[in-house]
């Protein structure tokens, strides 16, 4: 390990990738990761997979503890000062609405994968934080999902700034089980959750006073192309947003100001530091089921239990299309895609994350949201059982949905 202090001038940004582990220290001025402020003399923890970017408006010294140099001070010029501008229209609009007790501001951040979605969003929900509001932030990105696992839609009240070493851990956030990599793999079922979702959101900011000025913050796939691009204009209605933040687009800015007249669309460039990394996108997703059973520090024990098979139900949401040359003439199907299927239990399960659901009928399971996941570790036919790995000693909800999602608990 090696120590090393380094001096970061106004405007400037440390940004960095941990490959191994990184220790960060505020030693004097002010400074901020993705819109949480550093204490002075407190040191950060950074594992492999995480990535950091520390800003300051005004000058700062910090001091790196890393075996490895896993970063660097970007001197070139930061879209920081224009993504705080958009923060200060936010807070306007949510001044306005408390004046008036109205609506506050919805916005939605679209652009191509890699672009600093989910970044943009972390910075504005902690500013907004910071000024004592509480924004609602609704997290679509199935493939890298900051408030959920992978194959999930998420949503929380953003009551405190994002931790810098965790990120947002709530208790119980508000998530919908989806069950793909991609929204490509089941667009109808992707589509139902989504609206789902926002009925919930609706609900509650229509009678939490504190939450409708607050407004929404809606972060967005990377998948902009096709039907991807009908998923932005489904999201926008289902939410009803105000602003569009495309990032880094100017084929979807062009098509969205088009198509949406009545939302104000706001175009903007991506950060430099925002760099394609398939490898780290692994780890994310790795990381983010990692923590749910074990903690961001590893410091809960999870549970391994057996249960019967007669104890559980398992589904899988979405069967495959049927070619119409298959059907018999004049024969509809109606929507595979969002098809419940009762599954047996098998080998096949193993390393599976299942969703537990919040329903007892399943013919509920597409609008309800999910308590937990559990994981499958072993399957024996013989004796009819499952072994299940979970942060809780015991299933409450019988009902459980299986997700593409594997993890492998090498502990």
């Amino acid at each position: 390990m090696t120590a090393k202090e380094i001096v970061i001038e106004a405007g400037q940004e440390l940004r960095g990738y941990v490959e191994e582990t990184l220790t960060v220290e505020l030693r004097s001025g002010k400074a901020e990761i993705f819109g949480t402020e550093l204490a002075i003399n407190h040191k950060y923890q950074f594992t492999s997979g995480m990535k950091f970017a520390i800003f300051t408006y005004w000058g700062c010294t910090v001091n790196i503890i890393s075996p490895r140099e896993d970063y660097y001070v970007a001197r070139d010029e930061n879209p920081m000062h224009i993504y705080l501008n958009v923060h200060g229209m936010l807070e306007q609009l949510r001044q306005k609405a408390d004046v008036e007790k109205t609506r506050g501001p919805r916005i939605m951040i679209t652009g191509a994968s890699d672009a600093g979605k989910s970044t943009i969003c972390r910075m504005l929900v902690n500013w907004a934080a910071r000024l004592g509001r509480t924004p609602i932030l609704v997290d679509l990105d199935v493939g890298q999902n900051q408030i959920s696992i992978p194959g999930t839609i998420a949503a929380m009240v953003v009551r405190r700034p994002a931790s810098v070493e965790e990120g947002f851990r709530i208790e119980m956030p508000l998530v919908f089980h989806y069950g793909y990599k991609t929204p490509s793999e089941n667009i109808g079922l992707y589509n139902e959750i989504v609206s789902s979702m926002a009925t919930y959101v609706n609900i509650r900011s229509e009678n939490v006073e504190k939450s409708l000025i607050s407004g929404v913050v809606v972060n967005t796939c990377g998948y902009i192309q096709h039907e991807g691009y009908e998923l932005f204009k489904h999201v926008a209605k289902a939410f009803d947003v105000d602003i569009i933040v495309v990032l880094d687009s100017e084929w979807l800015a062009t098509k969205l100001t088009s198509d949406l007249p009545s939302v104000k669309l706001i175009s903007l460039p991506k950060s430099g530091g925002v760099v394609a990394k398939d490898a780290a996108k692994d780890k994310f997703r790795e990381n983010k089921i990692r923590e749910y059973f074990y903690g961001p520090k590893n410091n809960i024990c999870p549970h391994v239990f057996t249960m019967e098979f007669s104890e559980i139900k398992i589904y899988k949401i979405g069967a495959p299309q049927i070619p119409d040359s298959c059907l018999p003439a004049g024969m509809i199907l109606k929507n595979p895609y969002n098809k419940i299927l009762p599954i047996a239990p098998s080998n096949a399960l193993v390393h599976h994350v299942l969703s537990v659901s919040s329903s007892n009928d399943p013919e509920q399971l597409l609008t309800k949201n999910i308590l937990g996941f559990v994981v499958v570790q072993h399957v024996d036919a013989d004796k009819r059982t499952l072994t299940l790995l979970s942060p809780q000693p015991n299933v409450t909800n019988k009902l459980l949905l299986v997700s593409d999602t594997l993890f492998v608990d090498m502990k």
